[in-house]
């Protein structure tokens, strides 16, 4: 069993080159991810229970200045949608420097959002890599993010091309938004998508190769699909990431009360109102039914800032060390300092263009997760995973 060497603690701001700034920790901060029209109608239904005229004009000024640096966050994240949407038209058409090769809109499912892409690093024929070389690379499944309201395949063109340059085959897959379907649902098509993935990726029988990666509301799905799954006889089980999830819904619903975001999100109406925060929050279903899950099966690797004050690292702590009680060898957490919670998904860059001969270096907890995947989904390596200094 793993003790605080389980734990790996960064400080971005001692790294060389990390640049950070206040200015730049401040766009992060404001950014919550939410859907407007979603916030909107919260802020709708909750003025309308507001017994009085006074109280209706007090509540909307209240929220509309939490509407505002919403708002504001939307417009600092255009630079960053701009780049990853032409990223994505270019590599789409073949037309990017980039050594990846992108395949768009696999049906993984039934449902309209039940699509994935998928991005390769591209191969010359003198490279002279076999089939079976190619199907031991690692393959990742990502699920974004977004309160279970928002996100598109396109946004994360920066983070999956940069994998795939690293040897890492990146899936990203798009699942069903509220209101059209409750977490529950959400989930049942993560593990739609982790199937098609296995059927279709995985070369052989090597399954560990995959590694089910998450951020934020993203995080949360993939921790119940690998909690539901390990409580399952025979069920495959990946080995999981996640960043800046949340995995307690009542614990962040008292937070985003705290903050007064709590109308405006849409975490608790995605889950089914509060009478179901129990029934989907993994490290809930984790204390309650204890004898039901085969911690024996689970490889899990959480990474949290300690400067997110969208999702606090209390979550990830908070489930690493439940995990470990629990007896699961494989365990570890990583902590940042002055990453914002959309920086995990943002500080992507190339590594290289073809002829530049300009490598990019990742941030720390960007090139962490190309580390964390790469041992992850090696067998040989993995079991070095259950201890970080």
């Amino acid at each position: 069993m793993l003790g605080s060497e389980s734990w790996k603690i960064f400080d971005s701001s001692d790294q060389p080159g990390s640049g950070r700034t206040r200015a730049s920790l401040t766009r992060t901060e404001i950014e919550t991810g939410m859907s407007v029209v979603e916030a909107l109608r919260g802020i709708a239904h909750d003025i309308q229970t507001k017994p009085t005229l006074a109280a209706k004009v007090t509540a909307l000024r209240k929220h509309s200045r939490v509407l505002g640096w919403e708002i504001l966050g939307i417009i600092g994240m255009v630079p960053f949608a701009t780049q990853s949407y032409l990223l994505y038209r270019r590599l789409a058409a073949g037309q990017d420097q980039i050594p990846v090769t992108l395949t768009r809109d696999l049906r993984y499912g039934p449902m309209p959002r039940n699509r994935l892409d998928v991005y390769r690093r591209a191969r010359s024929e003198s490279a002279g890599v076999t089939s079976s070389e190619a199907g031991a690379e690692p393959i990742v499944l990502f699920v974004h993010g977004g309160v279970w309201a928002s996100g598109s395949k396109w946004h994360y063109a920066k983070m999956a091309s940069r994998l795939a340059e690293e040897g890492i085959t990146t899936c990203v897959a798009e699942y069903t938004l509220f209101p059209e379907a409750t977490t529950d649902r959400m989930a049942e098509e993560v593990g739609l998508a982790l199937d098609w993935v296995v059927d279709n990726c995985v070369e052989g029988q090597n399954k560990k190769t995959v590694v089910l990666v998450g951020h934020s509301a993203g995080a949360h799905l993939c921790a119940m699909t690998v909690v539901q799954r390990s409580r399952r006889p025979g069920a495959y089980v990946p080995a999981f990431v996640g960043i800046a999830g949340v995995y307690d819904i009542a614990r962040h619903y008292d937070y985003e009360e705290s903050r007064n975001v709590h109308h405006l999100s849409t975490m608790k109406r995605a889950v089914g109102g509060p009478d179901a925060f129990a029934g989907q929050s993994p490290a809930v279903l984790l204390r309650q039914r204890e004898g039901d899950v085969s911690c024996g099966r689970l490889r899990v690797h959480l990474m949290a800032s300690r400067s997110d004050v969208t999702v606090p690292h209390l979550q990830s702590v908070d489930l690493h060390d439940l995990l470990l009680e629990r007896g699961c060898p494989e365990v570890t957490l990583s902590l940042y300092d002055d990453v914002g919670h959309g920086d995990f998904i943002v500080e992507w860059v190339p590594r290289e263009r073809v002829g530049s001969g300009r490598g990019r270096e990742l941030p720390p907890h960007a090139a962490e997760l190309v580390e964390t995947i790469l041992s992850s989904s090696s067998p040989r390596l993995s079991s070095s995973r259950s201890t970080m200094t």
